[in-house]
């Protein structure tokens, strides 16, 4: 497959918004699904000159997109537009994108930074890159005594969720970033799907809401590959609750986004998300420590 940054007039043009981010997630999604279709042209360009910025939602989903085309026999030519904004296109370099898609040689080397977890395609179980999420949100704010190992179990979990769900050996997408006072973390594949996961259960195949399955998968004990499993996003949503930030899970027809001290927000997005993302947003503390809620009495566990 021939992959370059050169653009003919030929290929098919699949723009990226401007604001590829979590909060504008349907009007990328209306201009991208169709990079997903079942039947694509044998060459394709896309073009990301317009984009303004990016999330770790965007980031990651960007590179999902390419490397599902990638893997589709039909298509023999990807060609992309680079962005017109030169922090744009550093970020992208930077962060591993052009590297994922094979490239990285055009540019010059990665630039370090502590603020970011780089791009990384996860095809199995990884607990040392667990870690390195862990060791990543410690650095900008440390964890209450006891919560970290309690955290990487959760994290473990969720990986090998979406490795399961997916049904597919393409793995997931993960990446993570710190802007000005806010720490985003973002883990996607473009597989399966919760919803189709939990369908696949006697007890939940007749739910047709999508964005209440997504909900109810972040309770304990839910889970549509063990019954010893569920744990996973249910300590990431009181995590990420008790701390003051926001959990957003788009998957199938849905979108519900987890907020601190409110119900959860659902709503349909535009199309039908082949996948899961699960996009986390956290804002240090003055507290200075990260802890995790206790619903059952309404306390907080340090």
């Amino acid at each position: 497959m021939g992959l370059g940054t050169e653009i003919l007039m030929g290929p098919p043009r699949f723009p990226f918004y401007r604001l590829s981010t979590i909060g504008w997630a349907n009007p990328l999604l209306r201009q991208t699904l169709p990079l997903l279709a079942p039947e694509m042209p044998r060459e394709l360009l896309v073009d990301l000159s317009s984009v303004e910025f990016l999330d770790s939602f965007g980031l990651t989903y960007l590179a999902a997109c390419l490397d599902r085309c990638s893997g589709q026999e039909a298509i023999t030519k990807i060609l992309v537009r680079p962005p017109t904004r030169a922090n744009v296109h550093a970020y992208l370099q930077n962060a591993g994108f052009y590297e994922s898609i094979g490239l990285g040689d055009q540019f010059r080397p990665r630039q370090p930074d502590r603020n970011r977890v780089d791009l990384v395609h996860i095809r199995e179980l990884e607990p040392l890159f667990i870690d390195g999420l862990l060791n990543f949100l410690e650095s900008l704010q440390p964890f209450a005594p006891g919560l970290k190992p309690s955290m990487r179990m959760s994290l473990l979990e969720l990986v090998q969720n979406f490795a399961e769900h997916s049904g597919s050996a393409t793995g997931a997408w993960v990446s993570g970033h710190k802007y000005r006072n806010r720490i985003t973390l973002c883990l996607l594949d473009l597989v399966k799907g919760i919803p189709t996961s939990l369908r696949g259960v006697d007890r939940y195949r007749r739910m047709r809401s999508d964005p209440h399955l997504i909900e109810l998968a972040t309770e304990p004990g839910v889970s549509a590959v063990a019954t010893n499993r569920g744990r996973g996003l249910d300590v990431i949503r009181r995590f990420v609750r008790v701390n003051g930030g926001t959990m957003t899970i788009i998957s199938g027809k849905g979108r519900v986004r987890f907020r601190p001290d409110r119900r959860p927000k659902t709503d349909k997005i535009d199309g039908i998300f082949p996948g899961t993302a699960v996009f986390l947003s956290l804002v240090p503390t003055q507290r200075g420590l990260y802890v995790l809620g206790d619903e059952d009495n309404g306390n907080e566990t340090y």
